[in-house]
């Protein structure tokens, strides 16, 4: 059996193959493509390209969802191509990482013969709306999944947004919640918090789950994050 726990550190201790990459949806003409890489502008140097390349096995699960209804979409090649959707959910994973006295590692630690300092397997779930409906403030997935408790279409920059996150259905107390790349604080004991919207375009709101295993040398990493525009 599983058991989790979380602290404000998560975000900084032992994850940065994680927070130092994004996934996202773009549209692309007539269609939407799935982005991962670098979405915020200033995290870039100049030798930095925006766009990484994923494989296709990397990408677990997208459903659609639109005027209600949930549809699977089937993973063919990457890029991801997809339809227009009010929201996107995806699930993702770049699978085990293991810190060595040699270095990172992108491998399952069974694998790896240097001695092993960390290791962990990363899951990232993404939730991206382009279109609101008065119902969809309900979860919608399992796993780790931030929800709005109301249309952020309607906020302004300053505004808050009430948000609840959840871990396979239940709420989660004392979760990180980071805006963009900022910790902003945690969530209550329903698993609620406000969150202030500081500035327009892409409204990137992250939060970070870290699971023990029945294995105590690994650990699961997840991570859940919402994007919409202002």
């Amino acid at each position: 059996m599983k058991k989790y726990y979380y602290k404000v550190f998560l975000l900084f201790i032992g994850i940065a193959p994680i927070v130092g990459h994004d996934l996202w949806i773009e549209k692309n003409q007539d269609h939407f493509e799935l982005k991962y890489g670098h979405l915020y502008s200033h995290s870039l140097s100049d030798s930095s390209p925006r766009y990484l390349e994923y494989k296709k096995d990397n990408v677990k699960k997208i459903q659609c969802i639109k005027n209600n209804l949930i549809e699977k979409v089937q993973i063919n090649k990457v890029p991801v191509l997809l339809p227009e959707c009010d929201i996107f959910f995806i699930e993702f994973s770049t699978g085990f990482w293991v810190q060595t006295i040699e270095g990172l590692k992108n491998e399952h630690p069974e694998n790896v013969k240097a001695s092993i300092v960390n290791a962990w397997e990363s899951i990232e779930y993404l939730k991206q709306i382009h279109n609101w409906k008065d119902n969809y403030h309900q979860i919608q997935n399992n796993g780790l999944e931030i929800v709005p408790l109301e249309n952020p279409f309607l906020k302004k920059i300053g505004d808050k947004l009430k948000i609840q996150v959840f871990y396979n259905n239940t709420p989660v107390s004392e979760i990180p919640v980071a805006y963009g790349e900022d910790v902003r604080g945690v969530t209550n004991q329903e698993g609620k918090f406000s969150i202030r919207l500081h500035k327009g375009g892409y409204q990137i709101i992250r939060t970070t789950l870290t699971i023990k295993t029945n294995d105590p040398k690994v650990k699961q990493i997840l991570t859940s994050t919402l994007i919409f525009k202002l």
